[in-house]
């Protein structure tokens, strides 16, 4: 629902709350005691008060209006044009490749964060455990990254998930497969003649698991 006002010729939208001063001049009163249950729609006219709708364009199709105007007394919409649909740019595709990303992955059937700053750290650690690994980290040993405690990550639950060298450096190479997945992905959409209007649908992405 868009609350407008019909004054000196004009249709302007309204918000907050701001007094009203009736079409003659002689009444002043609220916008929302105007929009009060107990008002007719005539009660409102008097002081160029309607209730519009949003315009829904038709399905693949946009609006690059509107405009409002009143006939007969009722506030209706007037689209400067109606066309089709531009299909979705490549930023678009892109940010919700971005989003699907760091949506989080799973590893060992556990779901972990996967946002810029993880990644990173993910990389990092990788990188840590290869090098464990070739001085001679064990399966099994949780303390391959000589502090005194256990390596540990956390996953999106908050749950510690202990990790040996090996663990830690699939656990990288499953971040950057579900990386991977979604450029691919995204590169297939951007590739098509004219990219899917429903591109954020999950059938065109890698999905969990």
């Amino acid at each position: 629902m868009i609350i407008v006002r019909e004054h000196e010729g004009t249709i302007a939208r309204v918000d907050g709350n701001p007094v009203i001063v009736s079409v003659g001049g002689q009444r002043k009163a609220p916008l929302q005691t105007i929009l009060a249950p107990n008002w007719t729609e005539y009660d409102r006219a008097a002081f160029g008060i309607y209730i519009a709708e949003p315009f829904v364009a038709p399905e693949g199709q946009v609006a690059t209006g509107p405009e409002y105007f009143v006939r007969d007394g009722v506030v209706v919409w007037q689209m400067f044009d109606v066309m089709d649909q531009p299909p979705p740019s490549a930023e678009m595709i892109n940010a919700e490749r971005d989003r699907r990303v760091e949506s989080g992955f799973y590893f060992n059937d556990v779901l972990f964060q996967s946002r810029v700053e993880d990644q990173k750290r993910i990389n990092g650690a990788g990188t840590l455990a290869a090098i464990a690994v070739m001085n001679g980290a064990q399966p099994g040993e949780f303390r391959w990254h000589g502090g005194d405690n256990d390596f540990a990550w956390i996953s999106a639950d908050n749950q510690l998930v202990l990790m040996d060298a090996f663990n830690v450096i699939e656990f990288g190479q499953a971040a950057a497969r579900w990386e991977s997945a979604h450029v691919f992905a995204a590169r297939l959409l951007k590739d098509m003649a004219e990219p899917p209007q429903d591109y954020t649908n999950d059938q065109y992405w890698p999905k969990h698991g």
